[in-house]
């Protein structure tokens, strides 16, 4: 059966309240310079590298010139390298400099303890009601 038009606006309301409540909308990621999507890039480098600017942009179902834009930036401001390809000189690899890492390391501490805060006044038996929810939406969407 169908999601009724009910559910959907359920689902959606709760899309919006989520998104509001971990700032995803702000302009800034945790009163950093980077935007959102310079984070999702520097935090995919973290955790992808070895990784080519044409894989970041499929994986973060982005467009390439503007992937390249911010990898740019990124490069700019010191926080990634490029570097050649050890198996085809053609093709680029990114990974983190050492204060990309230390950015890096401060997003994940700090959206840890955001988190945290958020789940902090629930109870244990709700908290782990939330946990099993989020899982239960991952299992079915995701994998």
């Amino acid at each position: 059966m169908p999601l009724s038009q009910k559910n959907l606006h359920q689902i959606r309301a709760f899309n919006r309240d989520y998104t509001e409540l971990l700032g995803i909308l702000n302009k800034r990621v945790f009163n950093t310079e980077l935007s959102w999507p310079e984070a999702r890039i520097l935090m995919l480098i973290a955790v992808e590298t070895p990784i080519s600017p044409k894989d970041v942009a499929a994986k973060l179902a982005l467009d390439r010139s503007y992937t390249s834009r911010i990898i740019k930036r990124l490069t700019a401001a010191r926080l990634v390298v490029k570097t050649a390809s050890l198996t085809d000189s053609r093709a680029i690899i990114l990974s983190l400099t050492a204060a990309g890492k230390t950015l890096n390391q401060q997003l994940d501490d700090l959206s840890d303890a955001q988190l945290r805060t958020i789940f902090e006044p629930l109870s244990a038996d709700n908290q782990q009601h939330a946990y099993e929810a989020i899982e239960t939406l991952n299992q079915l969407l995701f994998k």
